[in-house]
């Protein structure tokens, strides 16, 4: 009887961390998902905040102000309810916007004066026009 017992129990330790294991390693596949998803969407609404910019002369004050009636969702599972994932800053001239995922997964975009800055010293220091955005944390 005990012999049973015992294998029960290490049955049930073996089953235990499996699925721990499994689960985790789920989250993460789910993780890295979301983050490709994420960078595939910044990369799109860049080429839509520079069309934008230079129709308009000044990047939008917030996201949901970009004409996307024809933006080509489903880019890796991308949908409008995706964009309020995103901050987004905007002075007109220079624009920072920021996803951050669970964990360690972040997504930058900023643009200055129609050009767009995929990382964030890209942005800062931007020494051909001597000017630069000021990031939030």
């Amino acid at each position: 009887m005990p012999k049973v017992v015992v294998g029960i129990a290490v049955l049930a330790v073996v089953i235990y961390f499996g699925y721990v294991q499994l689960s985790d390693a789920q989250r993460k596949a789910e993780a890295v998902r979301e983050l490709s998803k994420m960078m595939e969407l910044r990369t799109a609404l860049a080429t839509e905040l520079e069309n934008y910019y230079h129709k308009q002369g000044a990047y939008p004050g917030a996201l949901k102000d970009l004409p996307l009636s024809t933006f080509k969702w489903g880019m890796e599972g991308a949908t409008p309810k995706d964009l309020e994932s995103f901050s987004y800053m905007s002075d007109g001239q220079t624009f920072v916007m920021r996803w951050k995922g669970d964990g360690q997964f972040e997504v930058f975009l900023g643009g200055i004066k129609g050009e767009s800055k995929f990382s964030e010293d890209e942005a800062v220091s931007n020494t051909e026009t001597n000017s630069g955005i000021i990031i939030p944390k």
